[in-house]
């Protein structure tokens, strides 16, 4: 049942409770007449002295918990029977004024007077009204308790997405109480729901932890919908990393948190458990038994979603090195056989283990890591072999783009070009016209990337998104001046690749393609940036094409970026340092009204801005949503490519109220030629040179759009040059 259910059925029990109320007055006031005999009055009369202690909300719980409809015990909102049915003159005026809420207990009353019950004379014929509620009053009460619940519900959600304090959320309420809404409860924590939260922490004393278990299934049955899963099978992504928890602190959360995979990435992480200590789990067997209990009896049973079993499995998991390392019960990035996918053996050079391309190395399986056969590469029996059906245990951990790529081998070049070193350094006057051109591409940046580019004096605070926007987007305009031939045409090679990767529609296609572009460039790198260049993260670019090709989807839909933003959620839960794993499970129970909600697909068209209908009756839109990316008439969002192969920069969008078709009118980006020649010729990933057409405008409908485009307009010594690209699948 859902929380309006409840929220109906509890207001329709108030009412009836309140009617029944009156009615009894009114008999206390008739003494000249004999309403009742003594038989016909004993069971009333007995069973109001039972509830004659309880309060008006004791008999409302009682009510809707169906104790006062219990066959041993008549209701005290029952009715005599037709042959006890009375005639009486008066019957009080059962208009009501005003409404309030209560947000306490999710029930919405009319408010009355208790004294001073106004009369008025009506026919002897007419008889008393039961003590319920009619179907007129059912419509009417809905309606308004519906209105009051959003309102409440808007209310939570905001305090709540607000991250307001339950002190000023205090007074807040109290404020609320004294006009708009008096039944408002007097504390944050029960208007919230933190006292009912129930969560069980398991302490551990010898070792200083503390964890808590939340479950898969119950998250599952709150968020799937059923549109998204037409094979009656949920896949699951599963991320462990670890989380600092203060500056001044070593306290650390090690969460563990499912998605549920879907191509449209419309569900978000959800936490399954937490450990909490000063350190990494130091038993990863007890940090997992529920998990894998829990995974088996799924795998094993299904789960039933509103009336339909759904078949559970483990699509992948998706962590950095260090966690894969720890599930994985095998050597960390040092070791000297810590390749996960192939057993090269790596080599110690200038302090630092090297992993070189070596054809002839046998490549691992699941059948070889579950019989250990290079004992060089496990330190332990992994407790995730316990999970049955058995997981592929090589393929299933997946090589994490954020982690691997922008964390690991693009922060690595942009390191060796800036350090002083490096014998790959930039001079001074490259790098200054490098941090000029970060710098410029600010307002170039689309609303999508939360994050712009920063100037090279911050390289070391860089987030992982800002080396994915230079590496997919960026490098090819701005290093194209900067580095040398060679050393752009390496950087080249690692940029598209990586774009195939991340395209959700060449990815499949061209995975082969990918794949060696990524081997030449690990085999060049030694070359350019010398022998010691080659680490772990630059070797397993060599394998990075194989898990879209098991996967079948782009890396962009199994990457670490919305665990990442999800344990950024987590850690903005804490208010203080004291109890921290306590108040992150109070917080999480009080946002799962607004978090765990069956997901759907927005509207394909959402129109964000509006302008009043003009003369000639056409709405100006100045800002709208389509197919999950978002339009304006400005730049930087306003550059499209439309179905048949023309860019355009949006000038206006308009919809005519008579047919409700949005269109949009531009001008033409000429294509001037390819914006790229190396590796391969760039007009197949649709990245141009390009010229404005001032005087092209033309009108189309908003469907003819395909992909929306990052535009960069670069002023080279007066020279203006405009590169365009598709915005890949974010």
């Amino acid at each position: 049942m859902s929380d309006f259910d409840n929220y109906r059925k509890k207001t329709l029990a108030q009412e009836r409770l309140k009617r029944y109320r009156k009615k009894r007055r009114l008999e206390n006031q008739q003494t000249s007449r004999t309403i009742f005999s003594d038989d016909e009055h004993s069971d009333v009369g007995k069973l109001d002295n039972n509830f004659a202690d309880y309060s008006f909300d004791e008999l409302v719980t009682f009510e809707i918990n169906g104790v006062l409809d219990d066959p041993d015990t008549p209701s005290i909102l029952s009715v005599p029977s037709e042959e006890k049915r009375f005639e009486r003159n008066h019957l009080t005026n059962e208009s009501d004024s005003g409404t309030f809420v209560s947000a306490d207990n999710h029930s919405c009353s009319r408010s009355h007077q208790d004294e001073g019950v106004d009369t008025e004379t009506i026919d002897d014929e007419d008889e008393l009204r039961p003590a319920s509620v009619t179907e007129d009053d059912v419509d009417d009460l809905t309606d308004d308790c519906f209105m009051q619940y959003q309102e409440i519900q808007e209310l939570r959600e905001w305090a709540l997405q607000s991250k307001l304090s339950l002190a000023l959320l205090d007074r807040l309420l109290l404020i609320l109480r004294k006009r708009l809404l008096p039944d408002l409860p007097k504390t944050a924590k029960t208007f919230l729901k933190t006292n009912s939260a129930k969560y069980d922490i398991e302490i551990n004393e010898e070792d200083a932890s503390e964890f808590v278990y939340f479950g898969i299934a119950d998250p599952l049955r709150q968020t799937v919908n059923s549109v998204f899963h037409i094979d009656n099978t949920i896949h699951l992504l599963v991320n462990v990393d670890g989380l600092q928890l203060f500056k001044s602190s070593s306290q650390q959360f090690w969460p563990i948190l499912c998605q549920i995979f879907s191509e449209e990435n419309v569900y978000k992480p959800f936490p399954v458990a937490i450990y909490s200590a000063r350190h990494k789990p130091t038993d990863v067997h007890k940090y997992l038994e529920k998990f894998i209990n829990e995974v088996n009896e799924l795998q094993a049973n299904g789960l039933l979603i509103d009336g339909q079993m759904f078949n559970i499995c483990i699509k992948s998991f998706i962590c950095d090195r260090p966690a894969r390392a720890l599930l994985k019960s095998m050597k960390g990035h040092g070791g000297y056989w810590a390749c996960e996918r192939c057993e090269v053996r790596g080599e110690r050079v200038e302090r630092r283990i090297i992993y070189p391309i070596d054809d002839s190395a046998a490549e691992r399986t699941d059948e070889s890591f579950r019989q250990q056969t290079n004992a060089g590469h496990h330190i332990g029996e992994s407790p995730l072999l316990a999970i049955q059906p058995p997981i592929d245990m090589v393929s299933t951990f997946v090589l994490d783009f954020m982690h691997l790529v922008c964390l690991g081998v693009m922060k690595k070049l942009l390191f060796y070009w800036v350090n002083n070193s490096s014998k790959r350094r930039l001079s001074y006057s490259g790098k200054i016209l490098l941090s000029d051109y970060l710098v410029k591409i600010q307002k170039q940046i689309p609303c999508e990337f939360h994050r712009t580019t920063r100037a090279l004096v911050e390289v070391d605070r860089f987030k992982a998104v800002e080396f994915k926007f230079i590496l997919l987007y960026a490098g090819p305009v701005i290093l194209r001046n900067v580095l040398n031939e060679d050393l752009y045409k390496h950087f080249l090679l690692l940029h598209t690749a990586c774009r195939i990767l991340c395209s959700k529609t060449r990815a499949l296609i061209d995975c082969q393609n990918a794949n060696n572009l990524l081997r030449k460039f690990v085999i060049l790198m030694p070359q350019l940036y010398g022998e010691a260049s080659i680490i772990g993260n630059v070797h397993n670019l060599c394998h990075l094409a194989n898990d879209v090709q098991v996967m079948k989807c782009s890396i962009s839909n199994i990457t670490a970026f919305p665990f990442e933003n999800a344990l950024g959620q987590i850690k903005k839960l804490l208010r203080s340092g004291k109890r921290a794993l306590a108040q992150a499970c109070r917080r999480l129970h009080e946002s799962f009204s607004i978090s765990y909600r069956k997901v759907t697909l927005n509207s394909k068209v959402q129109i964000l801005t509006q302008l009043n209908p003009d003369e000639t009756g056409r709405i100006i839109i100045k800002r709208l949503k389509y197919d999950g990316i978002t339009l304006t008439t400005k730049s930087p969002d306003n550059c499209v490519l439309l179905r048949n192969n023309i860019v355009l920069q949006i000038k206006e969008m308009f919809m005519s109220t008579a047919t409700e078709s949005v269109h949009i009118k531009g001008t033409k980006l000429k294509k001037k030629k390819s914006m790229l020649s190396y590796p391969c010729d760039s007009k197949y990933l649709h990245m141009w040179n390009v010229i404005a057409e001032p005087n092209s405008l033309e009108t189309y409908k908003l469907e003819e759009v395909c992909q929306k485009m990052v535009t960069f307009t670069l002023d080279n010594d007066g020279r203006i040059k405009i590169f365009t690209m598709p915005l890949l699948h974010m």
